[in-house]
């Protein structure tokens, strides 16, 4: 038996707490060492954990799409749960959750079988659901930055960074 997030909600929450608190706290030190106003280390902190949530989303959509210095798919292998498994699982039919049982938490899995459990997400929308959420919690993060009165060049490559990484 393995788990899967039971919604987006669910999802981010444990993003937040896996990959976003990371962000946060060093930005956190950073505003502190600089005596930030409260208003606007508050907007920061947000602004973090947003990225961090950024960066595990598309962390999640790259062990589909790409390498990662591993192999393609190897999340689905090791039955680790992230936004694209747990969203694919919950809208499959019986065809395609065959195809998924066969993957998930095999490690002995051929390659052709994770091509086509890949495929299955993609069918399902969870790819595209995971792009979708990428985006939208990037365009909430640029709006609280677009709102500071402050040097935004390093938290722009900041959320660039999350969002167009490619390892």
């Amino acid at each position: 038996m393995f788990y899967f997030f039971s919604s987006i909600n669910e999802y981010i929450i444990i993003a937040d707490r896996k990959t976003a608190e990371s962000v946060a706290l060093s930005v956190e030190i950073g505003s502190i060492f600089s005596d930030a106003p409260k208003d606007i280390a508050e907007k920061l902190l947000k602004f973090a954990r947003l990225c961090g949530i950024v960066y595990q989303i598309q962390d999640d959509l790259l062990d589909i799409t790409e390498a990662k210095g591993r192999r393609v798919g190897s999340e689905i292998v090791q039955g680790a749960p992230n936004i694209v498994t747990s969203y694919g699982f919950l809208n499959v039919n019986s065809q395609q959750v065959n195809i998924l049982n066969r993957v998930y938490g095999n490690h002995s899995a051929s390659e052709d079988d994770v091509r086509k459990a890949i495929a299955v997400l993609e069918e399902t929308g969870a790819v595209q659901l995971a792009v979708t959420l990428g985006e939208r919690l990037t365009k909430e993060a640029q709006e609280i930055l677009k709102k500071l009165e402050i040097d935004k060049e390093f938290f722009e490559v900041l959320l660039k960074m999350g969002l167009k990484r490619k390892v």
